[in-house]
């Protein structure tokens, strides 16, 4: 019966968070896709690139909604108001600092990330860095909400900001203003969630009154595991367009295709975190949440790989129609290796919820292995894609492999 009533839980607040997800990413999608008929295939490529490289800090930032996600989870049961907004502020406190200093970091390696990936407009990587120091908060305050089990005010965020990317972009091109301009509707989207959630929150900017050092030390190793995971994710476009400069655009099209099952397989990793933490000790509780979520991804997988097939060459032609049958190929090929790549995010994510600390050596090994596949004698775009599959298939493997043993280990 307990399992059953955290199934229904899962898969409702799953449907809740996943609505969010779709109007986001599909948001994206057109964000792109305006993006495409805007600029020449060049300049596109170096904005797909610039976002790739934003997404690195997107995904890293998930360290910082699991922390969040997983002290409030645990501080909702005490049901104290004002603990949970002292709280609340005192992590607001340290993530803006921490946000500070990843933006001095970004500013500091500015050439070095200029030249070595050869970015011909300046302005988009101002505005992407802009964009990423926003990233961190954003993602306390939406972890705070995931915590509590508020997702219908965390699906509204993720609406409420894709639908003013859009609405700012439209005005851009409706006035005719500089096409330099596009990224400023990221960063203005971002920038009004970000000043929504503080006042739907009663976020205030105080010095803390103490420091926690078991949660200064749990935060250092999420960020950590996080910002693994995340280049393991989205590494892929930056490497690329280090080797073949020119196919980079083609490539990241249809990599932004695929990657929208990893962006909406997050729905379910999401709601899985906090459930997870909440029924930690429950082995068959935690170990059926798991099947759940992957159960979702596969048929997610199964939708999205059915419809490319059928109509995956006509979308990367609405993109930019000069775009080869080959890309096709490529992006049903790319859509498995996402679909991996959600699975391994999944068990991730389930390891940290359980706070299994063994099996961050085996995620270092991954993105071990994955370098070393990727840099290696590439000599074209096929083997590369051949390469990014291995490491997919060996982190799904090496994972599976932690699950037997640490489900034997607790028996």
């Amino acid at each position: 019966m307990f399992i059953n009533s955290s199934k229904k839980e899962y898969f409702f607040n799953s449907s809740i968070l996943l609505f969010g997800l779709v109007v986001f990413n599909l948001a994206n999608v057109v964000f792109y896709f305006i993006a495409a008929r805007l600029y020449p295939l060049e300049t596109y490529a170096e904005l797909l690139t610039l976002m790739s490289f934003y997404s690195v800090f997107a995904m890293a930032s998930g360290a910082i909604i699991l922390l969040s996600t997983d002290r409030f989870s645990r501080l909702r049961s005490k049901k104290d108001p004002e603990l949970l907004k002292n709280k609340i502020n005192t992590y607001n406190f340290y993530v803006i600092i921490f946000s500070i200093f990843i933006l001095i970091l970004l500013l500091v390696s500015t050439r070095f990330f200029i030249e070595k990936l050869n970015f011909a407009n300046h302005l988009f990587y101002f505005l992407v860095i802009f964009s990423v120091i926003l990233i961190f908060p954003l993602s306390l305050y939406r972890g705070f909400l995931q915590g509590l089990k508020k997702f219908k005010l965390l699906s509204l965020s993720l609406v409420i900001e894709g639908i003013l990317k859009i609405a700012f972009l439209l005005i851009i091109v409706f006035f005719s203003l500089s096409a330099a301009l596009y990224l400023v509707s990221l960063f203005l989207s971002m920038f009004i969630v970000f000043l929504f959630l503080i006042w739907k929150l009663k976020i205030k900017f105080k010095l803390p009154l103490s420091c926690n050092h078991e949660v200064t030390q749990q935060s250092i190793y999420l960020v950590i595991s996080f910002l693994i995971l995340s280049l393991y994710l989205n590494i892929d476009l930056v490497i690329f367009r280090y080797y073949f400069v020119v196919e980079s655009g083609f490539y990241g099209l249809a990599a932004l295709c695929a990657r929208l099952l990893l962006y909406f397989s997050g729905a379910f990793v999401g709601v899985l975190y906090p459930l997870v933490v909440d029924n930690s000790k429950n082995k068959p509780a935690h170990k059926k949440l798991l099947f759940n979520a992957f159960l979702l991804i596969i048929l997610l997988f199964i939708l999205i790989f059915f419809l490319y097939y059928l109509f995956g060459l006509n979308l990367l032609k609405v993109f930019t129609p000069e775009i080869s049958i080959l890309y096709w190929g490529y992006l049903l090929r790319l859509t498995f290796i996402f679909f991996l790549f959600a699975l391994v995010s999944t068990f991730v994510n389930y390891f940290l919820a359980l706070k299994d600390k063994l099996f961050f050596p085996f995620l270092v090994f991954i993105l071990i292995i994955q370098a070393l596949v990727l840099v290696v004698n590439i000599t074209s775009p096929e083997i590369f894609i051949n390469r990014l599959l291995i490491s997919a298939i060996v982190g799904c493997l090496i994972f599976s492999m932690r699950y037997i043993f640490l489900i034997k280990k607790r028996a």
